[in-house]
C-alpha cells in the first residue's frame, strides 16, 4: 500500500487545508466520471482512502504511529462506498464530520445535475452602430431616428424554426440528460441539442432559421452633454435571440462633429469673440450667437487686450453623469481686430489719433526728465 502522504503529495507535517486541497485536486484528475479508466479508478479509490484517514485527527495519528496495521485490518475506505448520504454520489465520515463528494465536486464547478433545469435559450447578438452628431445636439440632446437592420424572431414558429414542436421526450423538457456512475453530471440533451424540445418541417415564414431579416425604425434618445467616444445601449434592439432567448443590445457610438466656431474641451467650451479697436478701448457690449440658437449678452471691459481670457462659469457642455446637472464651464479669448483697407474718414481719425498718441509720449518724456 503506498504511503497516504505520498498519494496526496504533500510533506507529512501538512495541515488540515493543505490536505483538503490537495484531495481536492486529485479528485478531479481522476474521479470515474472525468476520467473513466481502470487506473483512474483505482487511484481514485487509494486517494480517497487517503484522505478519509489524514483528515481525521485520530486516524492521521494511529496511521503516523503504526501505519495500517493500527486499523486492525479493517478498511477505513469501507464507509466511502457504505454511506450513500447524497441522492447524487457518496458522502463519508471522518471522525465526526462527515465529508460529502457531491459538496466537493461542486466547489470545482463540475456541474451536478439540477431537477427541472430549463430548456436552453441563447441571447441574441449585439450590435454596433455610429451615430454623427453636432456639437448643437451634443448640447441640448436630442432624439434621432434611424432605420436599423437586425434579425427578429418569427411569429409563427417562436424562434424555433420548426412547422411543429413537441416536448423531447429524452429529457421530459429540461433540455438536459444526467450522466455519472459516482456523481450525476448534467450535459446537454443529445435529442433536442438542449432546447427541450424536438420538432418536425421547417417555418414556412422563416424558412427554418427561426428568425428573418427586417429593418427597423427606432428613435434614439440622446441626452444632453454626450460626445465623442461615449456610446448608448439600447437594450432588446440587437438581433433576435434563438428559442426565447432574449434579442441582444443594440450600443450607439457617438461620433462628434466639428463646430465652426467653438472647441469642446470635455464638459468646457472655449470660442473667440472679436472687437474692434475702439471696443478694446472703450468696451463694449456684444450679442454672442451660441449652441442651440442660444443668444447672450457678453460685456468687453474697458481696456480689453487682444488674447486675454475669461470664463464663463456654467456655461459650457452638460454633465450626462451628473445627477444635480452640474455643467462646464466656456472660456472666452478675445481676439483685436486690425482693420486692413480704410476709408478716407477712418484714416483721418487714425492720423489724428496718432497725433495725439505720439503728444501724449512727449509730454511723458519731458515730465521724466
Amino acid at each position: 500500500m503506498a504511503d497516504y502522504y505520498e498519494l496526496l503529495e504533500v510533506p507529512k507535517n501538512a495541515s488540515e487545508d493543505e490536505i483538503k486541497t490537495a484531495y481536492r485536486r486529485k479528485a478531479v484528475k481522476y474521479h470515474p466520471d472525468k476520467n473513466p479508466s481502470k487506473e483512474a479508478e483505482a487511484k481514485f479509490r487509494e486517494i480517497t482512502e487517503a484522505y478519509e484517514t489524514l483528515s481525521d485527527a485520530n486516524k492521521r495519528q494511529q496511521y503516523d504511529s503504526g501505519g495500517m496495521n493500527s486499523f486492525g485490518g479493517q478498511n477505513p475506505f469501507s464507509s466511502f462506498y457504505n454511506n450513500r448520504s447524497s441522492p447524487f454520489g457518496f458522502s463519508f465520515r471522518t471522525g465526526n464530520t462527515t465529508i460529502n463528494v457531491e459538496d466537493l465536486f461542486r466547489e470545482f464547478n463540475m456541474g451536478m445535475h439540477e431537477e427541472n433545469h430549463a430548456p436552453r435559450k441563447t441571447k441574441g447578438q449585439d450590435l454596433k452602430i455610429h451615430l454623427n452628431l453636432t456639437l448643437d445636439e451634443c448640447y441640448m440632446g436630442t432624439t434621432k431616428k434611424i432605420a436599423l437592420k437586425h434579425t427578429v424572431a418569427c411569429k409563427s414558429c417562436q424562434g424555433t424554426g420548426f412547422e411543429t414542436t413537441a416536448t423531447c421526450n429524452s429529457c421530459h423538457g429540461t433540455g438536459n440528460m444526467t450522466k455519472g456512475f459516482y456523481t450525476s453530471f448534467r450535459v446537454p440533451c443529445s435529442d433536442c441539442s438542449g432546447r427541450g424540445i424536438t420538432g418536425t418541417g421547417k417555418c414556412a415564414d422563416c424558412n427554418g432559421t427561426g428568425s428573418f431579416e427586417d429593418t427597423t425604425a427606432i428613435n434614439i434618445n440622446v441626452p444632453a452633454g454626450v460626445g465623442e467616444g461615449n456610446n448608448l445601449r439600447l437594450q432588446g434592439q440587437g438581433n433576435a435571440g434563438t428559442f426565447g432567448g432574449p434579442p441582444g443590445d443594440l450600443y450607439v457610438y457617438v461620433k462628434e462633429l466639428p463646430h465652426e466656431t467653438i472647441k469642446r474641451n470635455g464638459i468646457n467650451l472655449q470660442m473667440e469673440v472679436f472687437m474692434t479697436m475702439s471696443e478694446a478701448c472703450l468696451g463694449a457690449r456684444k450679442t454672442i450667437q451660441f449652441l442651440g440658437d442660444e443668444v447672450f449678452k457678453y460685456s468687453i471691459e474697458k481696456g480689453s487686450q487682444s488674447g486675454s481670457v475669461e470664463k464663463v462659469k456654467g456655461k459650457g457642455m452638460p454633465n450626462p453623469r451628473s445627477s444635480i446637472g452640474t455643467r462646464g464651464d466656456l472660456y472666452i479669448t478675445r481676439r483685436l481686430i486690425t482693420p486692413e483697407n480704410l476709408s478716407p474718414e477712418t484714416k483721418a481719425l487714425f492720423e489724428q489719433l496718432s497725433v495725439l498718441e505720439h503728444s501724449d509720449e512727449n509730454k511723458k518724456d519731458n515730465k521724466d526728465e
